[in-house]
């Protein structure tokens, strides 16, 4: 990278993948990454160079019928979870005290659920040395 204007360039799909055979970004990614026995520093130099891929949406990711599955729209996370934390919570109350007593535990448990989550995230998956 020399400039930010770098990062608008479109990426050659074709030709990134022969100069630097990392990933093949027309080809489904996870069996590449599983596969691809890369070095941490190789990894590690790639995953920080920017691409930009045109082909869609996003890159495809498994190439097979679990495709659709990994691209959800934002909608449905609430549609899903909301009735299952309003449940949990329900429940909850009815051993408790008071419902306030219930809304501390329950953000109790949600800064100690996002604190145990960006500490995993950073100190496991994104470590670079």
């Amino acid at each position: 990278m020399k400039c930010e204007e770098d990062l608008s360039v479109p990426t050659d799909l074709v030709n990134d993948y022969k100069v630097h055979r990392f990933l093949d970004l027309n080809r489904p990614l996870f069996m590449q990454v599983w596969n691809g026995g890369f070095s941490k520093k190789f990894y590690l130099e790639q995953v920080h160079k920017p691409r930009h891929y045109k082909g869609g949406e996003s890159a495809p990711l498994f190439g097979n019928f679990l495709e659709p599955l990994s691209c959800t729209p934002w909608y449905a996370i609430p549609i899903i979870w909301l009735p299952c934390v309003g449940y949990g919570l329900w429940e909850a109350n009815k051993g408790l005290s008071s419902p306030v007593i219930t809304g501390l535990f329950w953000m109790f448990g949600v800064i100690i659920w996002t604190l145990l989550e960006y500490t995993l995230h950073r100190c496991l998956f994104h470590v670079d040395e």
